[in-house]
């Protein structure tokens, strides 16, 4: 039996073809089971990290070549300081693990967010086209991620209808 470490250089994968390695944030619920049933048939690694293990998703990045984030956590419920601090000083940490080498070495990001960035086209309390006031952490979410991290490395999703 043979080590993979003792493979002739002809037999070792070259870099350029191996699977790039990819995080997901919030990897078991509906849209991350989604995402990463995705990244997986496109042939890619992928880790998945739940909404509070953070010190996993530092750990991943520096021991891997990890190349992007996709942030699927989902919506929390409950007083509007918990959904903000869940949605909004959540994604402001993601910010900070991810940027910690620096912004040349940060993985690509993306965010998937929802139609509710614009306001519900169709919702009870609210005319279509604005915003319920308690959902003000979406827009506060992307523009986190706007102000804090590499444009060309950031893509901000927004389905339409991702609740079913």
């Amino acid at each position: 039996m043979s080590n993979a470490s003792e493979a002739s250089p002809a037999k070792r994968p070259k870099l350029d073809d191996m699977p790039s390695k990819w995080i997901v944030i919030g990897y078991h619920g509906f849209i991350g089971r989604s995402v990463v049933q995705c990244l997986r048939e496109a042939k890619l690694h992928v880790y998945g990290i739940a909404h509070n293990d953070l010190d996993d998703m530092r750990l991943a990045l520096e021991q891997h070549d990890i190349v992007g984030v996709v942030n699927c956590a989902g919506l929390c419920r409950g007083p509007k300081n918990e959904v903000w601090d869940s949605q909004v000083g959540f994604v402001k940490k993601v910010i900070e693990v991810c940027m910690a080498a620096g912004a040349e070495k940060a993985p690509r990001f993306v965010q998937i967010s929802t139609e509710r960035v614009y306001g519900w086209s169709k919702h009870p309390k609210v005319p279509a086209g604005q915003q319920d006031p308690s959902e003000a952490w979406s827009v506060e979410v992307e523009k986190a991620l706007q102000d804090s991290y590499p444009g060309e490395k950031l893509c901000l999703l927004r389905p339409a209808n991702v609740y079913g």
